[in-house]
């Protein structure tokens, strides 16, 4: 069944017994694609857990046919050398960084355990199938997050996992008897009325005309007057955000002497 909480008006989705077990086999199968590309015994440890940590890289799966169902997997840049060289049967340097190759290598590796994922996994998910589908950071609201740690004789990899509502949503499902059709439209209309609690809230959103990685000493640097270039033309669409999720684009107006935002794409 499908829960949710309240807590400084954001929305917690309690993970249902299907959630957990997705979870768990998750790990569980990663683990065996990885004990399989190094030739090590690989043991995990998964946790549900709130995880406010920033993974320098990712990787983003949808189930075919409901791209709506989101998977996120975040890891440092040290594990994305250990999976890229597994596939290589090679060891990182610890003082590599990953390069074109690994990068390619990396996507590689997601490929072969979302595949081995989708086979596993089928009793929970049906026929549909993980699709590969970027290494960017999530822009989707995440509704559930964990964390599974690998750890083998070849070295130790960190992972956060995240799930899209509609996930949950579907993994919701499995928790209910196979005779049931109403049940999971009840769980969902629980939830819609969790929410309806939470439209008043005010939330501050920002608007972001660009940005740019600078090094500390070039900051340490500025005076008034200084100008900082941004990655984005003066054309270009400028993205709105909440809580630095991106939610909008669009383009800059004025109205009555202030800023303002034309919305010309709304981001799911």
């Amino acid at each position: 069944m499908l829960a949710g909480q309240t807590r400084r008006g954001v929305l917690t989705i309690m993970p249902s017994e299907a959630v957990v077990k997705f979870f768990e086999e998750l790990a569980a199968s990663f683990g065996t694609t990885m004990g399989q590309l190094t030739g090590a015994e690989v043991k995990h440890q998964a946790e549900l857990k709130d995880d406010s940590s920033a993974p320098e890289l990712w990787a983003n799966a949808a189930l075919h046919g409901d791209p709506s169902c989101r998977l996120g997997i975040g890891f440092d840049q040290r594990a994305g050398l250990l999976l890229a060289r597994a596939m290589i049967s090679e060891p990182p340097s610890n003082d590599t960084s990953l390069t074109a190759e690994d990068q390619e290598l990396l996507v590689e590796f997601w490929k072969q355990a979302l595949g081995r994922t989708s086979t596993d996994l089928k009793p929970l998910l049906g026929e549909f199938a993980f699709d590969y589908l970027d290494g960017q950071a999530p822009e989707w609201q995440k509704a559930i997050t964990g964390s599974v740690t690998f750890e083998s004789a070849k070295g130790k990899i960190p992972l956060v996992l995240c799930l899209s509502l509609e996930m949950v949503r579907r993994l919701a499902e499995k928790d209910q008897p196979a005779d049931s059709i109403a049940e999971p439209a009840k769980a969902v209309a629980g939830f819609a009325n969790n929410l309806d609690l939470l439209l008043e809230v005010p939330l501050a959103v920002t608007l972001r005309f660009g940005q740019r990685r600078m090094p500390l000493r070039e900051i340490l640097q500025l005076s008034s007057g200084s100008v900082i270039e941004l990655d984005r033309q003066a054309e270009d669409a400028v993205d709105l955000l909440l809580d630095e999720r991106l939610i909008a684009r669009g383009q800059v107006v004025v109205v009555d002497g202030c800023y303002g935002l034309r919305v010309t794409e709304v981001c799911r």
